[in-house]
């Protein structure tokens, strides 16, 4: 392991997960409209307080909450055949609790099932649904390698994790 004052910061971001783990899901949130970095990071909090509660119950904030982290990521979006249009989206990976299925595909498709059902409430700044049917993506971890996607925008000039890099907390992202 080197010293963090050498590392660049990729590197150094990719030691703090690394250290964070072990992760067993890898969950991507995208969103069908424009959406503002502030934006997204709000409806994201809101989707891990939501996960939180609807995976561990009403009580949550009394006991163990779901441990995890979420990093923002810009893409060009094209909808239609009318342009492409710059908007953030999340890829999280979070660790295992007791309150998961044990078995590995069971598991999948419960945090499936209650990313679907946390998400699809959420509505734009526009009025309209935020997330698609097809706005998630959830996966097991299977290797360090989703680690390294979930920062390689850490790579850019204009990457600071205090903008991009975010816990998940009892009040959202923190």
């Amino acid at each position: 392991m080197k010293n963090l004052k050498t590392l660049n910061k990729y590197e150094k971001a990719l030691q703090l997960v690394e250290m964070m783990g072990p992760w067993r899901y890898f969950v991507t949130v995208t969103f069908q409209y424009r959406t503002s970095d502030a934006e997204g990071k709000n409806h994201m909090s809101t989707v891990v307080k939501r996960l939180n509660r609807n995976l561990l119950g009403n009580k949550w904030k009394d006991g163990s909450k779901i441990e995890g982290l979420a990093t923002l990521e810009r893409a060009s979006i094209q909808r239609g055949g009318k342009g492409h249009f710059d908007s953030c989206h999340f890829h999280c990976l979070i660790k295992d609790h007791p309150r998961f299925n044990p078995d590995a595909d069971l598991g999948v498709r419960q945090m499936q099932k209650a990313v679907r059902r946390v998400t699809k409430g959420l509505k734009h700044s526009n009025g309209k649904v935020l997330v698609s049917k097809n706005g998630t993506d959830i996966q097991s971890v299977r290797d360090d390698g989703v680690m390294q996607y979930i920062l390689k925008e850490a790579n850019r000039g204009d990457w600071a994790s205090s903008d991009r890099l975010f816990y998940f907390g009892a009040d959202g992202l923190v």
